[in-house]
């Protein structure tokens, strides 16, 4: 999302992004972008204050509204900090904000953008959208498999070779990135009855005993589809509020 904070609502900001932390807490950064061969001591006082006034000023998310503070101020630029830029910088914001300030300059950029690169199938939107897109792909096939196995116990079409999709729950259960957004424990029953209802489907095509155990067995897919329905429903919402407050923020 592109909001403009350009003038005097800019209060030190280019751009405001935000991340989950380990404990996933959401945490807003701040950024400042120069693109000029060096920063002298002079410029730096300029810095100095955007990084105050970044602080100091919240802003207001335009999606939900909330109130909103930074935590980190970056101030990048394309070209290098002279070594007194960097002293003088510093020495007036780390007493009253700590290690809360950083300086990137253009070499330290190639390597952030090559360590990004090998980072990233790691990141948290691709972990969010596959739930997505899984919970969404499921919710489609549930009711369709349901139906085809019916026909199947009733001997009228062969047996459906669909199934759920449980990798991206399985997935995020081995390394729970947001325990604290995402309640794991959801995460936990929509792959357990997903996991139920393939396994229903499967045992469709093995004799366990006579009688009508495979119209049983359906009926146990009548009950554990709307589970998986239900399930996923709720899932989404904590998915999809985890996205919308990591959904970038760039004021131009």
């Amino acid at each position: 999302m592109t909001v403009n904070y350009h003038g005097s609502r800019e209060f030190g900001r280019d751009l405001i992004f935000a991340e989950f932390d380990r404990f996933g807490h959401i945490r807003y950064h701040a950024l400042q972008a120069k693109y000029v061969p060096s920063i002298s001591v002079n410029d730096s006082t300029g810095l100095i204050d955007d990084c105050i006034l970044a602080f100091t000023n919240p802003f207001q998310h335009p999606q939900t509204g909330a109130r909103e503070f930074v935590s980190t101020f970056y101030a990048v630029n394309g070209g290098s900090f002279a070594e007194g830029a960097v002293t003088t910088f510093f020495n007036a914001i780390v007493p009253r904000y700590g290690s809360n300030a950083r300086l990137i300059e253009g070499k330290d950029l190639v390597s952030l953008d090559r360590w990004a690169s090998i980072n990233a199938g790691r990141s948290i939107g691709a972990v969010l959208t596959g739930m997505l897109l899984e919970i969404r792909s499921n919710a489609q096939v549930a009711h369709e498999v349901y139906l085809g196995m019916k026909s199947y116990v009733d001997q009228k079409t062969p047996m459906p070779a669909a199934r759920l999709r449980n990798i991206a729950a399985a997935n995020y259960l081995q390394q729970p990135l947001l325990p604290l957004v995402i309640p794991t424990e959801l995460v936990e029953c929509y792959w357990r009855t997903a996991q139920m209802f393939n396994y229903i489907c499967d045992s469709l095509d093995i004799v366990v005993y006579s009688g009508d155990w495979k119209k049983e067995r359906v009926s146990g897919l009548e009950t554990v589809a709307p589970q998986v329905l239900s399930f996923g429903a709720e899932l989404t919402k904590y998915v999809n509020n985890a996205a919308v407050v990591l959904t970038p923020l760039i004021p131009l």
